[in-house]
């Protein structure tokens, strides 16, 4: 009985420390199951932040790969200028820097002119598709109506008696005359105006270099002369890559001949001192407001005349208000004096020139006579607008007419 006893006994040790064994390896395996993932999830960040700082490591390689290759670019071009200056002399570089600049300007007109007739081959692309696709759908209907339209052309050609064009009147707008007003009248002070702005070119040719010096192409000016008095000063240089001559007969007939006569009520050509003029009294209208609700109402004389020079080409306007409206109400004891040149001369490369737009508006408020301080500055932002507006379309016009003229043998007259 004591042996069973302390058999019995034993066993139950030995199944004890068996206990405490397992348990022991159970705490042992999960320490190391715990650890293993703690040092998989170090491992995994570490090679995340490696990962994103590769990219920028390789961008400030390849930044101060690029700023040596700049000082090495630098030191090279020194070098060349060195060479440059000791070989032709310092006067020879610079004019050597100028004719560079200004082939980069033809360079840049003959791109603006290529990416609009682009834009507009894809336009006439788009278009001419669009009425592919119209006419496919309507050529079933259009057989059935093509006999029809025939029949009834013919009976109106055997009933409309002939038509005699010799008879019919050929008074326009343009040429009826005024009969309280004499066109002559005033033309004194035109004159005495077109020989001030005539005196003026040569200024606004040196503003326009210095402002293309300072690399800018446009600038605008509003200063008060007086009390009773503000004036507008404009400025707008462009590059044709077209000779200077050519560029100032298609403005006449583009500008004077063609956009300007819209507004004329009566016109008048002539020569003065051999030069080509044209008088005219015209109807302006437009809104001074961005809402496009007050509406201004112009009636001015004006005085257009050409001047060509053997090295450049001028076209001069002049004008003076006779009546002013806003909103249909006359503003009294007030008037508009307008000067504007166009100025065309060659470049030092061939076939370019450059047009050199300016104008002057003066406001002049008669004394006992006010305006407003709102209509004031509406009336500064409109002549902006309408003269970078109307540059834009001129421009545009011209190199049209320009590459229509290079594409036929003979270009209509000025």
């Amino acid at each position: 009985m004591e042996l069973e006893e302390q058999t019995l006994d034993a066993l139950l040790a030995f199944v004890d420390g068996f206990e405490d064994t397992t348990d022991t390896q159970s705490e042992t395996s999960e320490s190391v199951s715990v650890s293993v993932p703690c040092s998989v999830e170090v491992s995994e960040r570490k090679r995340k932040r490696s990962e994103e700082k590769r990219p920028k490591e390789a961008a400030k390689d390849e930044l101060a790969r690029l700023r040596q290759e700049m000082e090495s670019l630098r030191d090279a071009f020194e070098t060349l200028k060195t060479k440059v200056v000791n070989m032709h002399g310092r006067v020879a570089y610079e004019r050597r820097l100028q004719l560079l600049g200004n082939r980069k300007d033809v360079v840049k007109a003959w791109k603006r002119i290529a990416d609009r007739q682009l834009d507009r081959r894809r336009a006439s692309e788009a278009e001419n598709e669009r009425l592919r696709r119209r006419v496919a759908k309507q050529r079933k209907a259009m057989v059935g109506l093509q006999r029809i339209i025939r029949h009834h052309l013919i009976e109106a050609m055997n009933q409309a008696p002939p038509m005699n064009s010799m008879a019919l009147p050929t008074w326009s707008l343009t040429s009826e005359a005024d009969g309280s007003y004499s066109i002559m009248e005033n033309l004194g002070d035109l004159m005495i105006d077109m020989k001030e702005a005539n005196k003026c070119t040569q200024a606004w040719l040196r503003f326009a270099h210095s402002l293309r010096s300072s690399g800018e192409d446009s600038h605008v000016l509003v200063k008060p002369l007086a009390p009773h008095q503000l004036v507008v000063e404009l400025v707008d240089v462009r590059v044709f890559p077209f000779d200077f001559s050519a560029v100032g007969d298609a403005c006449w007939v583009i500008g004077v001949n063609t956009l300007c006569r819209a507004y004329d009520l009566v016109r008048q050509e002539t020569d003065v001192d051999g030069r080509a003029t044209v008088f005219s009294v015209q109807s302006v209208r437009g809104t001074i407001d961005a809402e496009g609700t007050q509406e201004m109402h112009m009636r001015r004389l004006t005085f257009v005349q050409r001047v060509n020079e053997q090295d450049r080409s001028v076209i001069l306007h002049v004008g003076r208000t006779q009546s002013i409206e806003f909103g249909g109400v006359e503003m009294k004891g007030m008037s508009l004096t307008a000067q504007h040149w166009n100025i065309f001369q060659q470049l030092d490369t061939a076939d370019s020139c450059t047009m050199t737009s300016s104008a002057r508006f003066t406001i002049q408020v008669d004394h006992g006579h006010s305006i407003s301080k709102e209509l004031c500055v509406a009336l500064t932002s409109y002549f902006a607008d309408s003269m970078t507006r109307d540059m834009e379309v001129v421009s545009t016009r011209l190199e049209d007419y320009l590459l229509e003229c290079g594409l036929r043998p003979v270009c209509s007259s000025v």
